[in-house]
């Protein structure tokens, strides 16, 4: 891949002369992410093809005042002594240092690094509880099932049958629609009534940087906002511990360590995820509707299973 406009934008304005290499990160689903070489140090240059200019001010602005509370997160380089968002071509650039780490290590994770993770997330939502900041990202929490099923219905026309990802995703939708025609008006409003605060909103490994056996960096706050933060405990058991029973457990216990909950308030929780979870249709919308072909590759043979499901196997 040439990646000649990228290099005048590091150069031209970024001032960030004689590049060496540059390479595209594995991950960045929504986003292309590119590591910087240069003879000065190395860099990430990130290119928003999916997201408004006011998503973004509002990701550097949560990134900022949780660099300030002293979560470990890097701020976005400025140009011009003021400006951290360049737009070319109706795509946005922004440019963050290179912090040197690795992604904890999965299947399995260390035993040190689950207790790590679990702390660092109970200090992350700690520290943001007391959070006071001048505007949030939207996010509507009044779940409506009638519309719900109607935006199944779209994407189930939406999706044309190219290969074996098109079925699963095909499935997926009928799998979440025969799990919520079940679902009681009074779980909905449960959901909305829940307290809520900022958090990360994307915390998972591939965002964890970790050296020396520390987290030394929280990365990607694109997914930030106000939301119970009991969700993101348990979105992070779902994606990356897979509901392994130890590993899950290891987890609870240290995330709660200096906040104790009881396994039946727990288990009522994990339902109003499950629900929440399963009215988010945001990998069809992005691969059918955005046209974003990287996230097909989310959709698994086996299938969609709830929330609740996965977590009634693991512990009844």
């Amino acid at each position: 891949m040439i990646f000649d406009l990228q290099i005048n934008i590091l150069k031209n304005i970024f001032g960030i002369k004689n590049v060496l290499e540059i390479k595209q990160a594995e991950h960045g689903l929504i986003n292309m992410v590119l590591i910087i070489t240069t003879d000065n140090g190395k860099f990430i240059l990130k290119q928003h093809t999916n997201q408004d200019k006011q998503s973004i001010v509002y990701t550097h602005y949560i990134i900022k005042h949780a660099n300030q509370q002293g979560i470990p997160t890097p701020l976005p380089i400025k140009y011009n002594n003021s400006e951290d968002i360049y737009v070319c071509n109706n795509t946005f650039y922004t440019l963050f240092p290179f912090i040197e780490g690795l992604h904890p290590q999965t299947n399995p994770f260390f035993k040190n690094e689950i207790i790590d993770m679990a702390k660092m997330l109970s200090n992350i939502h700690k520290l943001l509880k007391k959070t006071k900041i001048e505007f949030s990202r939207p996010y509507n929490w009044n779940i409506n099932l009638t519309s719900t099923f109607e935006r199944i219905k779209y994407l189930e026309m939406k999706i044309v049958i190219k290969d074996d990802f098109d079925r699963y995703a095909l499935n997926y939708l009928k799998e979440q629609r025969s799990y919520l025609i079940n679902i009681s008006s009074d779980n909905l409003l449960n959901i909305n009534k829940l307290p809520k605060q900022l958090i990360h909103g994307d915390y998972q490994s591939t965002n964890i940087l970790i050296r020396n056996r520390m987290i030394v960096a929280i990365l990607d706050w694109d997914l930030s906002i106000f939301s119970p933060p009991i969700f993101e405990v348990i979105r992070f058991i779902n994606l990356n511990l897979k509901f392994s029973y130890f590993e899950s457990c290891l987890f609870l216990k240290t995330y709660f360590e200096d906040n104790k909950i009881s396994m039946h308030k727990l288990k009522k929780l994990v339902k109003l995820y499950s629900i929440f979870e399963a009215t988010d249709l945001w990998r069809h919308e992005n691969a059918y509707i955005k046209g974003n072909e990287k996230i097909r590759c989310l959709f698994e043979p086996s299938g969609y299973i709830s929330i609740e499901q996965k977590w009634s196997k693991l512990f009844n």
